[in-house]
């Protein structure tokens, strides 16, 4: 799900409040409009693998075997647990393991970014317009890449990167 809105504030003269409002009140706190977008997103699938060829046949793309479900209902993920590896286990040497294809759901992500604008009119056709924008406004914090799948991996089931903190940046904007 995506969406994008824009919202212009009904505060200043000829709008709903502070249509009364002097110069200078009005300059300050007249006219601001609100822009965001909001997007959510379920995980993708992601598959599990061995690393090497453990049923020797010339590829190193097998999966291990599944002894239950990695991700059962309420299953906690952190950083250290995006699923439960006991449930994973090394197939018997030269077999193939039972796992099927993209068994693990990988979390989803929250994105909340918002902007608040203000056009000042310097003369006629000549406008300054200053935004204020904020990227992962809540800052909220999603795993991402660095995922390990791999079972023979030192690090396999963790994660050590996420989405990247909350950023703030102002910009202006002269037009003629």
């Amino acid at each position: 799900f995506k969406a994008g809105y824009v919202w212009d504030l009904p505060f200043g003269r000829g709008q709903q409040f502070g249509g009364h409002w002097n110069g200078v009140v009005n300059g300050i706190l007249g006219n601001w409009s609100i822009e965001g977008l909001v997007q959510l997103q379920t995980g993708a699938p992601s598959h599990l693998q061995l690393g090497k060829d453990w049923a020797n046949v010339g590829w190193g793309m097998q999966r291990p075997d599944l002894a239950g479900d990695p991700q059962p209902n309420g299953w906690n993920r952190d950083p250290d647990g995006l699923f439960d590896t006991s449930k994973i286990l090394i197939p018997d040497q030269y077999s193939f393991g039972n796992a099927g294809a993209y068994v693990i759901m990988d979390q989803g992500r929250q994105i909340f970014d918002i902007s608040f604008m203000k056009e000042f009119r310097v003369m006629e056709g000549h406008t300054v317009q200053f935004r204020a924008e904020l990227f992962n406004f809540p800052n909220h914090f999603s795993l991402t890449n660095g995922k390990n799948h791999n079972v023979n991996a030192n690090a396999f089931g963790t994660t050590r990167s996420a989405t990247t903190e909350r950023q703030i940046q102002f910009a202006l904007r002269y037009s003629f």
